[in-house]
């Protein structure tokens, strides 16, 4: 029998994203899914069940008992954690102490090492086979393995309800195994899970019941026996996702060549081509290397060795200056932080650099410049003006507004990094369009990515690096066809 941990009773919400009548509850023991589209609600419902968002209106009850959970102290007391994609440990620390924190914090007040914990760190992790090395460098761990060390804490703290929160971004088919191995140990002990994810994913399947949140609601919870991809996008979409282009066939003149090009330690003796209207991906699963990579090639890093040519004339970048007055712009993972400055208004951000640029290259003025951004930008993103800051857009909205951005200055080469992250599946499609029309305009893409599905609809070629940086091969354009193989195939060369 399963009992009732956690009950949400007609509660409402208003301080980040609206909630409105929200009744759900947890049990013990349960993997509980919650799917929704972008700025649906999840977070704040996943915040919401943790204490770090308090309710506007309606009732929290745990273990049957109304309560107020207020901020973190919620999350020692009620032995609940919250964990998502950007959760960290602290580098200075190794990973006993990481792992032990709560515990530290809670019985002693400071931090200090003790061989008991350390003895019972080490148990646990064996008990639950969360197969990890507590010998490693934090600094050395990749983002699945910092989860599970996350996940590592919850177990030595006496978690009773682990909150996980968009963490799967760029895993790996084995990456998803062992998370998945761990969420169904940890059930099976009673442990509730709440799996919350954007998209529809193998987890999601194992999950007991998940509700289906849209527009601050939950529209239905579906119990495992009615859970489909189907029937979650009848209730998101009201119809089946719109198929994605094909990648372009037909390419042009040489663009952009990269030779024997070492970015070390991320990238050894790189060499790849791109013609006009050509995109090529490459495959790369740790998200400090895709920006390392990505930064070197914009001149933002310099390169080691090999040598780079645009139009087959051989180039040598001392900034992102001379990447921009060669036709080549960046369009990175993040853009919130990187293609648009939080502090500015969107306007002030995407008129940063542009009318110096503009001026010598079109003669055009300030005002002219002003009013050509205002007209191109903003024109078609319904409900954005350049008075905003970026922290009000969508993913998919920071995307498109980073690509006009961009586009003003009619570059001929793009280097893309994972345009789809935290973006909704159902609207993927729309960044795929997007990158598609730039391949007809003549541009070519080289696009850095973990996702297999991404890589596969794009692009006319992939590269494969490994963690050392060295090529392990490649697919071309009749290999990516073939789509009940794709994942696996990309999932097994990223992970030699």
């Amino acid at each position: 029998m399963r009992y009732e941990f956690l009950r949400l009773e007609h509660v409402n919400l208003s301080c980040e994203t609206i909630l409105e009548d929200i009744q759900l509850t947890i049990y013990q023991g349960e993997l509980l899914g919650i799917v929704g589209q972008n700025q649906s609600g999840k977070t704040a419902l996943a915040k919401l069940l943790c204490g770090l968002c308090q309710p506007d209106s309606g009732t929290v009850y745990l273990d049957g008992e109304a309560v107020r959970m207020r901020d973190t102290d919620a999350l020692v007391k009620h032995h609940i954690m919250y964990m998502n994609y950007h959760s960290r440990l602290i580098e200075s620390m190794d990973l006993y102490e990481n792992i032990g924190l709560p515990v530290f914090m809670q019985k002693y007040g400071l931090i200090r090492t003790q061989k008991k914990l350390r003895r019972r760190i080490r148990d646990i992790c064996a008990k639950w086979d969360v197969g990890l090395d507590l010998e490693s460098p934090v600094a050395a761990l990749n983002k699945a393995d910092t989860h599970l060390a996350l996940l590592a804490r919850a177990l030595v703290s006496g978690a009773r309800m682990v909150i996980l929160d968009c963490i799967t971004a760029g895993y790996t088919e084995s990456q998803y195994r062992r998370l998945s191995d761990l969420i169904r140990r940890m059930t099976d002990a009673g442990i509730a899970v709440v799996y919350v994810q954007q998209g529809i994913d193998s987890i999601l399947h194992e999950a007991r019941r998940t509700a289906v949140l849209k527009a601050g609601r939950i529209v239905r919870v579906l119990f495992q026996d009615e859970f489909s991809d189907t029937a979650v996008i009848r209730l998101l979409a009201g119809n089946a996702a719109p198929k994605e282009p094909e990648p372009v066939i037909e390419t042009g003149e040489e663009l952009y060549r990269l030779e024997e090009v070492e970015i070390a330690p991320f990238a050894r003796k790189l060499t790849v081509t791109l013609h006009r209207g050509e995109a090529v991906g490459l495959a790369v699963q740790e998200e400090h290397a895709r920006l390392a990579i990505a930064e070197a090639l914009f001149g933002l890093r310099p390169l080691q060795g090999g040598s780079l040519y645009v139009k087959q004339e051989k180039k040598k970048f001392s900034g992102a200056a001379d990447a921009l007055r060669n036709g080549i712009v960046l369009i990175p993972e993040a853009p919130y932080h990187t293609a648009l400055f939080p502090t500015m208004k969107l306007y002030e951000s995407v008129n940063f650099f542009t009318p110096l640029l503009m001026g010598r290259r079109y003669g055009k003025m300030q005002k002219e410049v002003q009013d050509y951004i205002s007209e191109n930008c903003f024109r078609d993103m319904d409900g954005v003006d350049g008075g905003m800051l970026p922290a009000a857009l969508s993913h998919l909205q920071a995307f498109l507004l980073a690509l006009q951005k961009c586009r003003i200055l009619k570059p001929q080469i793009y280097v893309i990094v994972h345009p789809t992250l935290g973006i909704d599946m159902w609207t993927h499609s729309i960044v795929y369009r997007e990158i598609h029309s730039l391949l007809e305009e003549g541009a070519c893409v080289l696009l850095i990515s973990p996702d297999a599905d991404e890589l596969g609809s794009l692009c006319n070629k992939i590269l494969f690096l490994d963690r050392m940086g060295r090529n392990r091969g490649s697919l071309c354009l009749e290999e990516l066809r073939q789509e009940r193989s794709r994942q696996q195939i990309v999932s097994n060369l990223l992970e030699k």
